[in-house]
């Protein structure tokens, strides 16, 4: 059993850092330079995936708020204005993914190079960044699963029963991932 780790903010003087938007930037900068490399050696533009990562990174949080929203309207119903806080939390790693590829397909096509070459690395090193960014995940406890005995569960410090923290099991899983990826490239 793992014990409480939550961990919610990094207090510099007067400024509260949170801890899962620091994870989420730190691996979207860990993708990016990762998917630098990655062009360099496959002797594509490494300043499309930069420029591209602008507006996938964009529209991907855009997505993630407006697919939440839709999926948890009742929580916005009769208060529109809510829908613009999100410092108060609230994102969809599905609506994310969706407009993460639309704005991926389009940037690319714009820019009329084959499309599916830059969306390979980008898909490559999606896990890696996603491995990064659940640890904001993993240390908030954001995703608390059923009581169990398991060796990984965790106090939870909500209620102080040992649950499933889901957001391990994805670091977990985003690591195995692009590990299989990167023994399958080479």
């Amino acid at each position: 059993m793992l014990p409480d780790l939550a961990w919610m903010i990094i207090p510099i003087g007067p400024i509260h850092i949170q801890v899962w938007g620091l994870f989420v930037a730190l691996g979207i900068l860990v993708a990016l330079l990762v998917s630098k490399q990655y062009a360099r050696q496959r002797q594509l533009n490494e300043q499309l995936i930069v420029d591209g990562a602008f507006w996938i990174v964009l529209v991907a949080l855009l997505g993630s708020r407006v697919w939440y929203v839709l999926t948890e309207w009742q929580q916005f119903a009769g208060r529109m204005l809510d829908v613009l806080k999100v410092w108060q939390g609230g994102m969809s790693f599905s609506g994310g993914l969706v407009g993460a590829a639309l704005a991926g397909f389009i940037y690319f096509h714009y820019k009329k190079v084959k499309v599916l070459e830059y969306v390979d690395i980008l898909l490559y090193v999606l896990p890696l960044g996603l491995a990064v960014g659940r640890l904001g995940c993993f240390f908030i406890f954001d995703h608390p699963g059923t009581v169990t005995d398991f060796f990984l569960g965790e106090v939870y410090y909500v209620d102080g029963l040992v649950r499933h923290n889901h957001g391990l099991y994805l670091v977990i899983d985003g690591a195995i991932l692009f590990s299989l990826f990167t023994y399958l490239r080479f």
